[in-house]
């Protein structure tokens, strides 16, 4: 016990000795704290399940702490061996509910892991779609009779740390003809919303507003044509074409805030087959690729890496080469456009 044994002994112990325990136990109380606090940020401490197991369990360990400096003190008089004895079993049962809430603790999960609900499946051919409202990354997935919106904001500080949770707003509408409808959405997890759409055959034009606390947001107006169609064998195709080309010029221009004017491009004379191997559809191969431009109109695919939040809107000319590129990735928007000798 913290009390009676660790008293007793250090009555006839060196005070080196003594140095050396109490040492240790501010060590492993300490260490111990730290421990649990990387694993949750200070501001869910009071907030959280977690935190407040964590909170219970400190002021728990400073309870038996004082109990037991108290039965040190009474023990070093014969007349309170009584008083010192009381504390001691007081300090026992402290230690067992200490044991008790460090069972909770272990079974109660801090914030970075949580578990985001998963978002409804896709139904049909998915369309994906990419914009930056602000500072916020937006990746919409429609299919059919459902439109899934994932919004995302850039990483602050240590990468490697757990996530802290982040408030998010979504709201919007869709125009298709004359006709415009407010967009209900439910949350499917965080920076996850979902919600029914009944789209309508030609484009439909999805205006969604994106906030996010700490963060500049904005309004973005994605375009879905309905129906889409399958673009895997365009996509194979416009690879290999690019990779044949020995040079072009590309222009590019890149913003992590849409709320800031758009730098200048910046000019870029690449080889074909360099430039291939930087782009996420290197190989030919997307996990989503759609065509989205109606017949008679410049060809249109979009691209859509779910997994590292990451769309691709590529316009093509009649040559089947790439004449402009929208990519984003969560925090950043990229648009290139292609000049040919």
């Amino acid at each position: 016990m913290l009390g009676d044994g660790s008293a007793s002994r250090c009555s006839g112990s060196s005070s080196a000795t003594c140095g050396w325990r109490r040492g240790c136990f501010v060590l492993v109380v300490g260490t111990g704290t730290v421990s649990a606090l990387l694993l949750i940020s200070l501001s869910s401490v009071f907030s959280t399940t977690y935190g407040q197991v964590l909170v219970a369990k400190l002021c728990l360990v400073v309870l038996a702490t004082g109990v037991a400096l108290a039965a040190r003190v009474a023990g070093r008089r014969p007349e309170r061996l009584a008083r010192a004895g009381m504390l001691v079993r007081v300090e026992s049962a402290v230690l067992v509910v200490v044991i008790a809430v460090s069972a909770v603790l272990v079974s109660a999960p801090p914030v970075g892991n949580r578990m985001a609900a998963a978002p409804p499946p896709a139904r049909g051919l998915e369309v994906p779609l990419g914009a930056l409202a602000g500072q916020v990354g937006v990746v919409a997935a429609a299919s059919d009779g459902q439109l899934v919106v994932r919004l995302s904001t850039p990483r602050r500080g240590d990468y490697y740390a757990p996530d802290e949770q982040q408030q998010y707003n979504l709201s919007g509408a869709v125009a298709a003809g004359d006709e415009d409808r407010v967009l209900t959405f439910r949350a499917c997890g965080e920076g996850c919303f979902t919600t029914a759409v009944d789209w309508r055959a030609g484009e439909n034009v999805v205006t969604l507003r994106a906030a996010a606390d700490g963060w500049r947001g904005g309004v973005v107006a994605l375009v879905v044509p309905w129906p889409a169609q399958r673009a895997a064998t365009e996509l194979a195709r416009v690879v290999k074409v690019m990779r044949a080309i020995n040079g072009f010029t590309v222009y590019e221009a890149v913003t992590s805030d849409t709320t800031q004017r758009l730098p200048a491009p910046q000019r870029l004379d690449l080889a074909g087959e360099f430039f291939m191997a930087q782009e996420p559809y290197a190989s030919g191969v997307a996990p989503l690729a759609v065509r989205i431009a109606r017949d008679g109109e410049p060809v249109q695919l979009a691209l859509g890496f779910p997994a590292a939040s990451t769309t691709v809107r590529l316009t093509l000319d009649d040559q089947g080469r790439i004449s402009e590129e929208t990519l984003t990735d969560g925090s950043h928007l990229i648009h290139r456009r292609f000049v040919y000798p």
